[in-house]
């Protein structure tokens, strides 16, 4: 079986909606760099969390995503790497 998407931030999401996780907090890292992900996905798995990569902000279909699913986040890295918008993103789905 192959998972894909047009780009890694595609194929982010395309494993995140395949694994279906039951956790309803997701965790974001940056899609540039990969220590950070790496890093968070022991983490992730212990709150059975998908990772989300993301590059200057969330794609639609990773907000409508979000929508139905997400009552927390976590953010792995600094704001040099995942930026203050996404963080607003996420607080205004969180503030539903």
């Amino acid at each position: 079986m192959k998972i894909a998407g047009a780009d890694r931030y595609e194929t982010s999401l395309a494993v995140a909606k395949y694994f279906n996780l039951s956790g309803q907090s997701v965790c974001i890292a940056t899609g540039n760099n990969f220590p950070d992900a790496l890093a968070g996905s022991v983490y992730a798995e212990n709150h059975n969390a998908s990772i989300i990569l993301a590059d200057g902000s969330l794609s639609d279909q990773v907000m409508n995503y979000l929508k139905a699913k997400m009552t927390g986040a976590t953010l792995f890295g600094g704001e040099a790497v995942v930026s203050k918008d996404i963080e607003q993103q996420l607080g205004q789905l969180i503030g539903k």
